[in-house]
């Protein structure tokens, strides 16, 4: 009973661990990147941390309250005998009514922090979704390699059987068989690498996706069967998360200046104080139920550093006009990546279809070699050549495919706001 109750469980944890026999769609990897990615979490808890500071402006009005309490012992100057002991203490209370307009500029100056972060957070997501993408098309593209290496492979076993009896017969050369063999050998050894290169794919895609390991990992989508030349991705790099990320800095900047624009501003501050103060050397009465109650007015102005806080003002200027700088470059290099990318993908688009109307002329040749073999006609080489060709063929068209999709990829993230 208690193995029973044990294999039970162990059954049950098998078939709900996450890991194991999933199936994973290319619509899928947006909620993985976005649920279980760390760099994106981290982001997340930045955008977090900036927002847990937000209602600075309100803050900044709301009066602070305090009490000070002590005991001293004092003297009266010219009577060393009479030395006198005195408790105080009083409540205090402050009220901060114009700070020389820091308050609206630091509340605005947060509230520009939390839409930074916020673009940060949603570039930051963006490109592991990117990332993801790119690789999700790398495995599907090395999948179908595999079967295109495996057919291959049947396909030269087959001529190296019809070989191998034309030898026997004298009809074929063994320097013919010995061409397939090698051909046979390197097939075998380029299979293994395309297993190295998809399991090394699988890894980073597991890791971008947030998951411990790739086992078992189904991929589900496969290519779509349109290849446009024309990508419809509207053009909209000039308000993407590059650009607003440099404009932010840029904000940031501007804020900063204008908070050492007003250094001339006077600070405002109420106050009141309520108690009984403290002994001095001049105090001589008796302090037996002394209360003083005390209300006033603080201005405050600062100029000793003026000239410190006009060339601190005078670099947020030049900063200002270095980010604005950058925004425009940052813009120009956008505009020449979408180019290219457009370009790339109406290129890659038609090599497809060029690709297609080749290979279906090569699989007409290899139809008549076929024929022309078991008529006596041809020879193993030319059976192994067109083969050959087939091969490469179909896996160029893969290759032009994968480009073609993660370059896609690439331009709606550019695109993205």
């Amino acid at each position: 009973m208690l193995v029973l109750s044990r294999n039970l469980f162990l059954g049950a944890l098998l078939f709900s661990s996450p890991l194991l026999a999933r199936d994973l769609s290319f619509e899928d990897l947006t909620g993985f990147v976005g649920s279980q990615n760390l760099s994106v979490k981290a982001s997340e808890f930045d955008l977090s941390s900036e927002r847990a500071l937000e209602g600075q402006l309100k803050r900044a009005f709301i009066p602070s309250l305090g009490l000070t309490g002590g005991f001293e012992e004092y003297q009266l100057k010219g009577t060393p005998s009479s030395t006198q002991s005195s408790a105080y203490g009083f409540v205090h209370s402050e009220l901060n009514l114009y700070n020389r307009g820091l308050d609206r500029q630091t509340d605005d100056l947060q509230n520009q922090k939390i839409s930074s972060r916020t673009i940060d957070h949603r570039r930051q997501s963006s490109f592991e979704t990117l990332r993801a993408q790119e690789l999700y098309w790398q495995v599907v593209g090395l999948n179908l390699k595999m079967n295109v290496q495996k057919d291959f492979q049947r396909t030269l076993a087959s001529i190296w059987e019809k070989s191998k009896k034309l030898v026997a017969n004298r009809v074929a050369t063994k320097s013919d068989d010995l061409l397939i063999q090698i051909a046979l050998r390197k097939n075998a050894m380029e299979f293994k690498e395309i297993q190295l290169e998809l399991d090394e794919a699988k890894n980073q895609l597991a890791l971008t996706l947030g998951l411990d390991e790739h086992k078992d990992l189904n991929l589900v989508s496969s290519f779509p069967k349109d290849f446009s030349p024309s990508a419809v991705v509207p053009a909209n790099y000039e308000e993407g998360n590059e650009v607003l990320a440099v404009e932010s800095q840029r904000k940031m900047i501007e804020i900063r200046q204008r908070e050492f624009s007003n250094w001339w501003h006077p600070s405002v501050n109420l106050y009141g104080q309520y108690g009984v103060p403290s002994p001095s050397e001049e105090l001589e009465i008796s302090r037996d139920d002394l209360r003083e109650l005390v209300v006033g007015v603080r201005f405050d102005f600062s100029f000793g550093q003026a000239a410190q806080l006009k060339s601190v003002n005078e670099s947020y200027q030049f900063q200002n006009a270095a980010l604005e700088a950058r925004v425009a470059h940052t813009k120009r290099l956008l505009a020449g990546v979408d180019h290219e990318l457009r370009h790339d993908i109406s290129l890659l688009a038609k090599l497809i279809n060029e690709g297609q109307e080749m290979f279906s002329l090569i699989s007409q040749r290899q139809r008549l070699l076929i024929e022309e073999f078991e008529r006596g006609v041809a020879k193993p080489s030319d059976l192994l050549a067109v083969a050959q060709e087939n091969y490469e063929s179909k896996k160029t068209e893969i290759e032009y495919k994968v480009d073609y999709l993660q370059k896609t990829a690439k331009l709606h993230y550019l695109n993205q706001r």
